[in-house]
C-alpha cells in the first residue's frame, strides 16, 4: 500500500482521486494547498511516496517549489479541455529541473465537451 498527498484546491476533484486510489487500497491525504502540503512534509520528509499535483500551472507558489523539493514522485493532474502537449511542456518547464520527479500524468476529463477532441490527438 502507498502512502499518497492529493494537492488539489478544487474539493470535487480531490474527492474523486481519493476515492479512485482508495478503491486501490491506497491510503490518500488530500490538501488543498502547497503551503499545507508543506506542512504535511515537516514532521517526515518520507512521509508519502507519491505526490498528486493539480496542473498545468504547478508550481505556482514558494511552497509548491519546496513540495517538489521534497516529494520523490510527482503526478501531473492536466485538464482534458487545454492542450496537452502544451501543458506538459508548461509542467516540465516549470519544474525547473526537477522533471525527473515526474512520473505520471493524469487527465482529468471532468467537462465531457471536450473529451472527443483530446482523443483523437497525439501526445508527445
Amino acid at each position: 500500500m502507498s502512502r499518497i498527498l492529493v494537492v488539489e484546491d478544487e474539493q470535487h476533484l480531490a474527492d474523486g482521486l481519493r476515492y479512485n486510489l482508495q478503491a486501490e487500497r491506497h491510503d490518500v491525504d488530500t490538501v488543498d494547498s502547497g503551503e499545507e502540503a508543506v506542512r504535511r512534509f515537516a514532521g517526515d520528509p518520507r512521509a508519502y511516496d507519491l505526490v498528486i499535483l493539480d496542473g498545468p500551472a504547478m508550481p505556482g507558489s514558494e511552497a509548491d517549489r519546496k513540495l517538489i523539493e521534497i516529494a520523490d514522485g510527482l503526478v501531473a493532474v492536466l485538464p482534458v479541455s487545454l492542450d496537452i502537449n502544451e501543458c506538459m511542456e508548461e509542467v516540465i518547464e516549470n519544474l525547473d529541473g526537477a522533471e525527473r520527479k515526474l512520473v505520471g500524468v493524469v487527465l482529468n476529463e471532468l467537462n465531457p465537451t471536450h473529451i472527443n477532441r483530446q482523443r483523437d490527438q497525439r501526445y508527445a
